[in-house]
Order: C-alpha cells, then structure tokens, then sequence
C-alpha cells in the first residue's frame, strides 16, 4: 500500500480532488478549514485567522512513510505525527495572524498619516504653506523638533526659515547654519540620513538633540525639478524609529511637497527682482527723458547767472556784506552748474572703449593715487590675487568706480582710526548665485574686487535704495546723490554686478564682479 499524504489547504481542494488522491495515491490526510471535507478520515479542522489558504502560505507539504499500514495500526506514532505537524500549521497560524494584524495597523498609520498631510498643506499656500507643513508634521510623527532650511551661498549655508521645536534648546544659534561637517552636510552628501540614539553625533551637532535623553533624527534633502540639491528638511524625536518604513513614507510626502513650494518660492522671487530691475530701468529712462531735455537749457541760464554774479562780486568792495552775499550766490550757482553738468553726463548714453586690463594693476595703481587722500587716522591696505585677474574694460571708468567706493569708505570712517581694504580673487558664481541685488549676470568665474571698510555701516533700508539717483547718507552739501548711480551705470556697461553687504557699527563691504578672460 502506498503511503498516505498529508496535504494542507484552506478548502480551495474540493472533495472530488481528495477522493481522487486518495484513490490513485493512497490514503491522504487533509488539514483545512472547510467544514465540507469533514467526512474524510483523520482530518483536523484549522480555521485561518486572515481566510487565506494554507498551501498559499506554507505550500503543500507531503509527508511520506515507508510502512503506512504498521503506521495506521500504531495510532500513538500516528498521532506524534499528526501532532507535530498540526503544531507547525498552527504556529504558521499565529504568525500569520500576527502579521496580518501589523499590516492592517501599518495601513490605519498610513492612512491617518497622509490624511493629516492632505488636510494640513492642501488649503494653504505661499508663506504660510511652510509653516503649516511643518505644523503638520510634527503632528503626524509625533516629533520633538522639525527644520525645513533653504541652501544659499553655494551650498555653503543652510538658511532655517520654518522650524518647530528649537525656540526651547537653541534660541542663540540664528537662522543661518554653515554646513560644512555637520549632519547636514552629510544628508545633502548621502540623500537621505537616519541617526539613532548611540550613533556617531558630531559635536558640532549636539545642539540638534540638546535636552533630548533620547533621540532619532531622519533628514532628507530637498531637490528642485532638475535635481538640484535647494533644501533640507530634517526631523529630530526623542523616541526610536520603529517604523522606519513608514517614517520614510510620510517624510518623503512631506519632503515632496516643501521641496515644490520652494521652488516656487525662488521663482516668485526670480519673477519679483526681474520685475524690480525693468521698474528701475523704467523710471531711468523716464527721469532721463525729462531731465535730459533742460539740462541743457538750465546749464546755460546757470552760466549767464554766473557771469553776471562774478561781474557783480568784483565791483563790490570786499568788506562790504553785500560783497559776501553776491559770493553766497556765485558759490551756490557754481554748485548748481556742476550738479547740472553731472547729471547731464550720468543721463548720456557714454560709449565706452574696452580693451584687457589687469585688474591687480588696476588696483594697484588707483589705490597708491588714492592714499594721498586718505588722512593719517585711516590704513588703506592691498590685497592682490596671485590668479589672472584679466578683464574687458575701460580703464578711465573703472578707476572712477574704485576711487568713488575708496572715498565712500573713507567719509564712513570720518574722524575715527579705522581701515580700508582693497582685496581682488577669483570667485565662481553658480545658478543660484547669479543673482545679486538686482543685477542678473551669467554663471561663471568672474574677478572680483572687494572694498570693505571699518566705518559706521548701514542699514538694510539704505542699502535697498543706494544706487538709486540723488539718493544720498551725507550732510546736505556734502554728497550729490550721482556717485553709487554712476558706479551701477559703469558696472552694468561692463556686464558685471555688485554686492553690498553692511552690518551697524562693523562696517561695509562692496563687491564688484567682472567676467574673466583667459
């Protein structure tokens, strides 16, 4: 007689298959859960928890034996047998129950996370769609501190402008993160970062976990359309990852979401400095239509109104105070004249001769002319780049340029002891960076000319308006408002920009950009 089979299934055997097992095999014995088979002999009923068949999850498994007819007379080796195997399916069993029940509460956490997504960024946008991103999140995980942060100056800097959860550890470390080996700089590196509590955590980092006895942090980078690494949103908790599938689903939603607002965001702004600079050109251009029509006219009346108060001033007798009124009049009409003729010049449309120049020498020589101007209580200092410093320019016009920023920063220093630096280097300009205080110029490597002084500084509202005509920070009397207009008009001639940057108290710092030659 052939031995008997023991076969596990969840009923998808109808009783005609067993039969027919039974009659061409031998004798079979079936575990299932269909209550329809129970008419065969020896059959152990097993309901599964998750209604799925049994030979789907453990297979079919027979079990033969050599003496089937010694085995079915000895019913306590048959029923060792019948037991082993029944606890291995009832063990399948549990695991299977076990498993189906994480499944099903890995899906409810799934479905209340992205529900708490949707319902947490889809009424919002703009401003405010940041904040309620990472009001959400903090929600959904359950986490202790959340950063979403823009990268700015080349990757070099991680600007946190939403955040949840630092107010209360690390209110002294600012917005502005440098990321240079720190964990940021390892997620942009890698992608993605998971750290868990006893992991390696840079010092420089510990401001992260600060008050935390426990932590996790998950960080994932933000990349626009084409890829490009622009952000990073990182979250810290005081409890273990778990479920880092799911950590890793709900963060990816999240990160998604922020990493399209964000570009968004830079366009928006791209679109507003656009708009800004064709404003300015528009009112240029208006101010120059105007103005360029009575310069001219004015000028001449001021010349006549000259002559006849220089007539007038020499046939008065000097002591007289008729005499020092007649030479108030001269004096403020001479101003009037060259305020007029640089206006005039500022409005022309100059055609400018560029040939290569060498910007060190350049420098050089403009700021040994210039220390003869400079008083005793201020220090002119040269630092040269040992680089090609090779531009296309106008020498004339760049001299003016260096002598108006060196005069500038002499007048911000006054009467205080201070310092006046000149410093040129190579600098590359990336996408990102390309665009500085309204001036849009090309990526690449440009030669840059730095002059930075230790004077009283300025504010962010001044700086805002300083290249704008007739606007001035000097004593009535003592500044045109022409210069800094006149430095843009020559900067922009030579495709180039500038970059103020200035802090109250500390000083200024203006920086020049020319494309490079080789």
């Amino acid at each position: 007689m052939s031995a008997p089979v023991f076969v596990f299934t969840g009923g998808f055997l109808s009783p005609f298959v067993i039969t027919h097992i039974a009659t061409n095999i031998g004798s079979v014995i079936v575990y299932t859960h269909n209550r329809n088979l129970a008419k065969h002999t020896f059959l152990l009923l097993l309901i599964s928890y998750v209604g799925v068949s049994l030979f789907q999850i453990t297979g079919i498994i027979p079990v033969y034996i050599p003496y089937a007819e010694e085995m079915m007379q000895n019913r306590s080796f048959f029923v060792l047998v019948t037991g082993i195997v029944s606890l291995i399916i009832i063990a399948s069993y549990v695991l299977i129950n076990a498993l189906n029940f994480r499944v099903h509460q890995m899906l409810d956490e799934m479905s209340a996370a992205f529900f708490s997504i949707v319902k947490g960024t889809s009424p919002v946008a703009g401003t405010n769609f940041f904040n309620h991103l990472v009001k959400s999140c903090t929600d959904t995980l359950h986490v202790n501190r959340v950063i979403l942060g823009e990268l700015v100056n080349n990757d070099k800097i991680l600007n946190i402008f939403v955040q949840a959860g630092l107010d209360e550890c690390c209110h002294n470390k600012g917005t502005d993160i440098e990321i240079g080996n720190t964990i940021f700089e390892r997620i942009i590196n890698n992608g993605e970062l998971i750290l868990e509590y006893g992991e390696n955590l840079p010092e420089v980092d510990k401001w992260l976990v600060n008050g935390l006895d426990h932590w996790s942090i998950f960080g994932v980078v933000l990349r626009d359309s084409n890829g490009v690494p622009i952000g990073i949103f990182c979250v810290v908790s005081e409890n273990n990852i778990t479920n880092k599938y799911l950590i890793n689903a709900v963060i990816s939603v999240f990160s998604s979401r922020a990493a399209a607002e964000l570009e968004r965001k830079r366009i928006d702004e791209r679109q507003k400095q656009t708009e800004q600079q064709l404003t300015q050109a528009n009112k240029l251009n208006v101010i120059g239509q105007l103005a360029g029509g009575i310069t001219h006219d004015l000028n001449n009346l001021l010349t006549v109104g000259m002559g006849y108060t220089n007539m007038l001033v020499g046939k008065i007798e000097k002591s007289t105070q008729l005499h020092m009124f007649a030479s108030q009049v001269l004096s403020t009409t001479k101003r009037a004249s060259e305020l007029t003729s640089m206006l005039a010049k500022y409005l022309r449309k100059e055609k400018i001769e560029t040939v290569p120049i060498d910007l060190n020498n350049l420098v050089n020589d403009t700021v040994l002319f210039m220390e003869n101007m400079i008083s005793k209580n201020i220090e002119i200092v040269r630092i040269l780049s040992f680089d090609s410093m090779k531009i296309m320019g106008d020498r004339t016009k760049l001299q003016n340029v260096l002598m108006n920023l060196i005069i500038n920063a002499r007048d911000a220093i006054g009467k205080n002891r201070g310092c006046i630096t000149v410093k040129t280097v190579l600098s590359v300009l990336e996408s990102e960076s390309a665009l500085l205080q309204n001036f849009q110029i090309e990526p690449g490597t440009y030669c840059t000319v730095e002059v930075s002084d230790t004077g009283t500084g300025m504010e962010e509202e001044t700086i805002e308006h300083l290249f704008e005509p007739f606007f001035t920070t000097k004593p009535n009397g003592l500044g045109t408002g022409l210069g800094l207009a006149n430095v843009r008009g020559y900067i922009d001639i030579h495709r180039g920009a500038i970059e103020v940057k200035s802090e109250l108290g500390k000083g200024s710092c203006f920086r020049l950009y020319f494309p490079l030659i080789l």
